[in-house]
């Protein structure tokens, strides 16, 4: 909870810096990219520019707990960054994400996760960006619990080209 009140407050930071940056200008940095997330569950990225201000995408993760035991994320996302607030070196977005994950542990259910998110990229250099977000959702921790109201984030590095 400490992390995600951090992070929103970061990205609130940038969103009103980014207001008073110059007039905004293309993100196409590449078509495609890849990444990978700094998160309690690591994350391989892939992403598709669809056109400059809309990108989706989707991620694998994989961790070995034992031997015989595997836990695996997957995940899909667009988002659209704020084409008032964007730059060429900051862009601000809003996107949603599903995203399915397996503990790894025998017996125990998958969660499936629905979420709302808002955040940012930075480009520090031209094919890289540092960025990150926060989400609010739905969860589905077991067959028998629902969790709304979730708060998830995560921070994450691309490369495009």
């Amino acid at each position: 909870m400490f992390r995600s009140a951090i992070l929103a407050s970061v990205c609130a930071m940038l969103v009103a810096s980014a207001a008073l940056a110059e007039a905004p200008s293309s993100l196409m940095k590449g078509n495609w990219s890849l990444g990978f997330t700094a998160s309690a569950d690591p994350t391989i990225l892939f992403g598709y520019q669809i056109k400059d201000m809309f990108k989706v995408g989707g991620g694998f993760g994989v961790a070995s707990l034992d031997p015989g035991d595997t836990a695996w994320n997957i995940t899909a996302a667009g988002h659209y960054y704020l084409a008032g607030k964007a730059n060429q070196y900051f862009a601000p977005f809003l996107g949603g994400g599903v995203g399915y994950s397996d503990s790894g542990v025998e017996g125990s259910d998958g969660t499936l996760e629905l979420n709302a998110r808002f955040g940012a990229e930075a480009f520090p250099v031209p094919p890289l960006s540092v960025g990150g977000w926060v989400g609010f959702g739905w969860s589905q921790l077991d067959s028998d619990t629902d969790s709304i109201g979730t708060i998830r984030s995560e921070i994450f590095v691309n490369l495009y080209w």
